[in-house]
Protein backbone atom coordinates (compact mmCIF):
# COMPACT_ATOMS: atom_id res chain seq x y z
CA UNK A 1 0.00 0.00 0.00
CA UNK A 2 2.96 1.87 -0.61
CA UNK A 3 2.47 5.71 -2.38
CA UNK A 4 5.17 6.87 -4.11
CA UNK A 5 4.83 10.93 -3.85
CA UNK A 6 5.04 12.97 -0.48
CA UNK A 7 3.81 16.49 -0.47
CA UNK A 8 3.95 18.39 2.33
CA UNK A 9 1.03 21.11 1.40
CA UNK A 10 -2.72 20.40 2.39
CA UNK A 11 -5.44 20.93 0.50
CA UNK A 12 -6.36 24.52 -0.41
CA UNK A 13 -9.65 25.68 0.53
CA UNK A 14 -10.91 25.88 -2.95
CA UNK A 15 -9.64 22.10 -4.05
CA UNK A 16 -12.47 18.95 -3.11
CA UNK A 17 -11.60 16.99 0.13
CA UNK A 18 -8.89 14.51 0.06
CA UNK A 19 -10.10 11.00 -0.45
CA UNK A 20 -6.77 9.01 0.71
CA UNK A 21 -4.43 9.90 3.24
CA UNK A 22 -0.36 8.78 2.80
CA UNK A 23 0.69 7.82 6.58
CA UNK A 24 3.76 6.82 8.02
CA UNK A 25 3.26 4.56 11.13
CA UNK A 26 5.42 4.27 13.97
CA UNK A 27 6.73 0.70 13.62
CA UNK A 28 10.05 -0.80 11.81
CA UNK A 29 8.69 -0.40 8.23
CA UNK A 30 9.97 1.74 5.45
CA UNK A 31 7.34 2.55 3.67
CA UNK A 32 4.56 4.71 3.51
CA UNK A 33 0.47 3.61 3.57
CA UNK A 34 -2.91 4.66 1.89
CA UNK A 35 -5.98 4.66 3.76
CA UNK A 36 -9.16 6.21 2.35
CA UNK A 37 -10.48 9.10 4.51
CA UNK A 38 -14.21 8.74 5.43
CA UNK A 39 -16.75 11.38 4.54
CA UNK A 40 -16.85 12.37 8.02
CA UNK A 41 -12.75 12.81 8.25
CA UNK A 42 -12.09 14.60 4.69
CA UNK A 43 -12.91 18.23 6.14
CA UNK A 44 -10.83 17.86 8.83
CA UNK A 45 -8.05 15.68 7.91
CA UNK A 46 -4.43 17.99 7.39
CA UNK A 47 -1.13 16.93 7.13
CA UNK A 48 0.72 16.48 9.93
CA UNK A 49 -2.22 15.24 11.92
CA UNK A 50 -2.42 11.51 13.78
CA UNK A 51 -4.95 9.37 12.42
CA UNK A 52 -5.97 5.71 14.04
CA UNK A 53 -5.92 3.23 11.66
CA UNK A 54 -6.73 -0.60 11.03
CA UNK A 55 -3.12 -2.38 10.92
CA UNK A 56 -2.88 -5.82 10.70
CA UNK A 57 -5.62 -7.44 13.42
CA UNK A 58 -5.11 -3.85 15.26
CA UNK A 59 -5.19 -0.29 15.69
CA UNK A 60 -1.98 1.94 15.08
CA UNK A 61 -1.42 5.72 15.39
CA UNK A 62 -0.21 6.83 11.96
CA UNK A 63 1.37 9.95 10.95
CA UNK A 64 -0.48 11.97 7.90
CA UNK A 65 2.61 12.76 5.53
CA UNK A 66 0.13 13.19 2.36
CA UNK A 67 -3.19 14.16 1.31
CA UNK A 68 -4.19 12.63 -2.39
CA UNK A 69 -7.69 13.14 -4.33
CA UNK A 70 -6.53 10.24 -6.26
CA UNK A 71 -4.82 7.16 -6.05
CA UNK A 72 -1.05 7.39 -7.05
CA UNK A 73 -0.60 5.06 -9.86
CA UNK A 74 2.82 3.78 -8.57
CA UNK A 75 0.53 2.10 -5.35
CA UNK A 76 -0.37 -0.17 -8.32
CA UNK A 77 -3.73 -1.01 -5.70
CA UNK A 78 -7.42 -0.47 -6.77
CA UNK A 79 -9.57 1.38 -4.66
CA UNK A 80 -10.94 -1.90 -2.96
CA UNK A 81 -7.83 -3.16 -1.55
CA UNK A 82 -7.06 0.49 0.36
CA UNK A 83 -8.29 -0.10 4.07
CA UNK A 84 -10.83 3.24 6.42
CA UNK A 85 -8.97 4.63 8.65
CA UNK A 86 -10.67 4.89 11.81
CA UNK A 87 -10.61 8.00 13.90
CA UNK A 88 -8.57 11.83 13.25
CA UNK A 89 -7.12 12.23 16.62
CA UNK A 90 -5.69 15.59 16.39
CA UNK A 91 -7.83 19.06 15.52
CA UNK A 92 -4.90 20.93 14.58
CA UNK A 93 -1.54 19.03 13.14
CA UNK A 94 1.06 18.18 15.39
CA UNK A 95 3.66 17.94 12.87
CA UNK A 96 4.80 20.71 11.05
CA UNK A 97 6.07 21.05 7.30
CA UNK A 98 9.63 21.68 8.47
CA UNK A 99 9.38 18.93 11.50
CA UNK A 100 8.06 16.59 8.41
CA UNK A 101 10.73 17.59 5.86
CA UNK A 102 13.60 17.12 8.24
CA UNK A 103 12.58 14.01 9.94
CA UNK A 104 12.35 12.44 5.93
CA UNK A 105 15.88 13.81 5.27
CA UNK A 106 17.30 11.99 8.73
CA UNK A 107 15.22 9.03 7.83
CA UNK A 108 16.60 8.56 4.11
CA UNK A 109 19.90 9.73 5.81
CA UNK A 110 20.16 7.08 8.37
CA UNK A 111 17.86 4.49 6.58
CA UNK A 112 15.19 4.69 9.66
CA UNK A 113 11.74 3.93 9.67
CA UNK A 114 9.93 7.04 9.35
CA UNK A 115 7.39 6.74 11.32
CA UNK A 116 9.79 6.04 14.34
CA UNK A 117 11.61 9.27 13.71
CA UNK A 118 7.97 11.75 13.57
CA UNK A 119 7.12 9.35 17.03
CA UNK A 120 9.70 10.49 18.92
CA UNK A 121 9.98 14.35 17.58
CA UNK A 122 6.48 14.10 19.96
CA UNK A 123 6.47 14.78 23.32
CA UNK A 124 6.25 11.38 24.65
CA UNK A 125 3.13 12.20 26.63
CA UNK A 126 1.50 13.45 23.25
CA UNK A 127 1.66 9.83 21.80
CA UNK A 128 -1.75 8.12 21.77
CA UNK A 129 -2.07 4.51 22.80
CA UNK A 130 -4.35 2.10 21.98
CA UNK A 131 -6.53 0.43 24.08
CA UNK A 132 -9.49 -2.69 23.76
CA UNK A 133 -12.93 -1.61 25.15
CA UNK A 134 -15.38 -4.71 26.63
CA UNK A 135 -19.19 -3.37 26.58
CA UNK A 136 -21.62 -5.69 27.15
CA UNK A 137 -24.77 -6.64 24.72
CA UNK A 138 -27.75 -7.50 26.22
CA UNK A 139 -27.67 -11.34 25.37
CA UNK A 140 -24.96 -11.02 27.94
CA UNK A 141 -27.30 -9.00 30.44
CA UNK A 142 -29.63 -12.25 29.60
CA UNK A 143 -27.02 -14.51 30.12
CA UNK A 144 -25.36 -12.92 33.58
CA UNK A 145 -28.89 -12.81 34.84
CA UNK A 146 -28.89 -16.83 34.79
CA UNK A 147 -25.97 -17.48 35.59
CA UNK A 148 -25.69 -19.77 38.82
CA UNK A 149 -23.87 -18.48 41.61
CA UNK A 150 -21.27 -20.93 40.97
CA UNK A 151 -20.96 -20.10 37.63
CA UNK A 152 -20.70 -15.98 38.61
CA UNK A 153 -17.41 -17.09 40.37
CA UNK A 154 -15.23 -18.20 37.12
CA UNK A 155 -13.13 -15.47 35.01
CA UNK A 156 -16.24 -15.32 32.55
CA UNK A 157 -18.67 -14.64 35.09
CA UNK A 158 -16.98 -11.93 36.67
CA UNK A 159 -15.63 -10.30 33.37
CA UNK A 160 -19.45 -9.86 33.06
CA UNK A 161 -20.07 -8.48 36.04
CA UNK A 162 -17.63 -6.01 35.57
CA UNK A 163 -18.91 -5.12 32.34
CA UNK A 164 -22.73 -4.95 33.12
CA UNK A 165 -21.62 -1.62 35.31
CA UNK A 166 -20.81 -0.06 32.26
CA UNK A 167 -17.92 0.03 29.11
CA UNK A 168 -14.06 -1.26 30.58
CA UNK A 169 -11.14 -1.44 29.17
CA UNK A 170 -9.23 -4.77 28.97
CA UNK A 171 -6.58 -3.09 30.88
CA UNK A 172 -8.88 -2.27 34.14
CA UNK A 173 -10.89 -5.81 33.36
CA UNK A 174 -7.21 -7.17 34.15
CA UNK A 175 -6.85 -5.96 37.24
CA UNK A 176 -9.69 -7.55 38.40
CA UNK A 177 -8.69 -11.12 37.03
CA UNK A 178 -5.32 -10.77 35.75
CA UNK A 179 -3.99 -10.09 32.19
CA UNK A 180 -4.00 -13.67 30.88
CA UNK A 181 -7.03 -14.58 32.41
CA UNK A 182 -9.19 -11.23 31.47
CA UNK A 183 -8.10 -11.53 27.78
CA UNK A 184 -9.01 -15.06 27.84
CA UNK A 185 -12.61 -14.71 29.43
CA UNK A 186 -12.94 -11.33 27.05
CA UNK A 187 -12.34 -13.43 23.54
CA UNK A 188 -14.64 -15.66 24.35
CA UNK A 189 -17.28 -13.69 25.60
CA UNK A 190 -16.99 -12.22 22.50
CA UNK A 191 -17.18 -15.25 20.31
CA UNK A 192 -20.35 -15.79 22.51
CA UNK A 193 -22.15 -12.99 21.77
CA UNK A 194 -21.93 -11.60 25.23
CA UNK A 195 -19.42 -8.47 24.93
CA UNK A 196 -18.40 -7.03 22.24
CA UNK A 197 -14.51 -5.59 21.73
CA UNK A 198 -13.77 -2.53 20.27
CA UNK A 199 -10.09 -0.52 19.97
CA UNK A 200 -9.67 3.22 20.80
CA UNK A 201 -7.24 5.56 21.18
CA UNK A 202 -6.47 6.56 24.30
CA UNK A 203 -4.45 10.14 24.54
CA UNK A 204 -1.60 10.36 27.05
CA UNK A 205 -1.42 13.56 28.28
CA UNK A 206 1.92 15.39 28.88
CA UNK A 207 2.73 16.38 32.14
CA UNK A 208 4.76 19.62 33.27
CA UNK A 209 7.83 19.06 34.83
CA UNK A 210 8.57 21.14 38.15
CA UNK A 211 11.73 22.06 39.64
CA UNK A 212 13.10 23.38 42.64
CA UNK A 213 13.76 26.97 43.10
CA UNK A 214 15.43 29.30 45.61
CA UNK A 215 15.35 32.90 45.59
CA UNK A 216 16.77 35.65 47.93
CA UNK A 217 14.26 37.53 50.13
CA UNK A 218 14.52 41.24 50.07
CA UNK A 219 16.14 43.40 53.50
CA UNK A 220 13.09 43.75 54.74
CA UNK A 221 11.32 40.87 54.58
CA UNK A 222 14.53 38.78 55.80
CA UNK A 223 14.22 41.08 58.75
CA UNK A 224 10.95 40.74 59.45
CA UNK A 225 11.04 36.86 59.38
CA UNK A 226 13.50 37.18 62.23
CA UNK A 227 17.01 36.97 60.64
CA UNK A 228 19.65 34.53 62.56
CA UNK A 229 23.81 34.61 62.36
CA UNK A 230 24.90 31.94 59.19
CA UNK A 231 27.21 29.28 59.60
CA UNK A 232 29.86 29.55 57.37
CA UNK A 233 28.23 26.60 54.97
CA UNK A 234 25.18 28.87 54.84
CA UNK A 235 27.20 32.05 54.34
CA UNK A 236 29.33 30.58 51.46
CA UNK A 237 25.20 29.29 49.82
CA UNK A 238 24.25 32.81 50.14
CA UNK A 239 26.98 34.53 48.38
CA UNK A 240 26.93 32.15 45.35
CA UNK A 241 23.15 32.63 44.95
CA UNK A 242 24.24 36.74 45.21
CA UNK A 243 26.85 36.19 42.56
CA UNK A 244 24.48 34.44 40.35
Amino acid sequence: MRSAATSYETATPAAPPPLYAEVALPLRLAQTYTYRLPLALREDARVGSRLLVPFGRKLATAYIVALHATLDPATELDDSEIKDAEELLDAEPMLTPEVLEITRWISEYYAAPWGEILKAALPAGLNSAVEQIVTITQEGRDELARIPDRRAATAKGQALRVASAGPTTLRDLARELGQTRALKAARELERAGWVTLAQHARSAQARPKRRKAVRLLPPVEHLENGARALTATQQRVLETLIGG
